[in-house]
């Protein structure tokens, strides 16, 4: 029998972590290089974009405030761009109120105000 073994150097330790944080992807790739390439598919047909839908006249108003407040800063560019952001933001206000809630539904993250060591 062997005498009492000594831990693992920290440089051991961090080599043999290495490896079995690699062995599931090096598992995986080990059948594969065995394998002959798969037939190129066919290229699928390119997905028409989008047309981008104009911005809702609620979004409209707010970028002429916007305009109003900061034209002078703000290139047309700039308050298309904004006009968008507005939009997409309006948009995502409308789906979340169409979420249907009761005075149960708790929020997804619950915050405690606690310093480290007790209340």
């Amino acid at each position: 029998m062997k005498g009492p073994t000594l831990p693992p150097s920290r440089r051991l330790f961090a080599k043999r972590l290495a490896l079995a944080a690699a062995a599931p992807v090096l598992a995986g790739a080990v059948p594969a290089l065995g394998q002959t390439a798969p037939s190129p598919s066919p290229t699928p047909a390119p997905t028409p974009v989008p047309t981008p839908e104009a911005p809702s006249s609620v979004a409209e108003a707010l970028t002429e405030v916007a305009r109003i407040r900061w034209g002078k800063h703000l290139s047309g560019e700039q308050l298309g761009e904004i006009a968008k952001a507005l939009d997409g933001r309006l948009r995502g206000a409308e789906a979340m109120k169409k979420v249907p809630l009761t005075n149960a539904d708790e929020p997804d993250v619950v915050f405690f105000a606690e310093y480290p060591g007790g209340r």
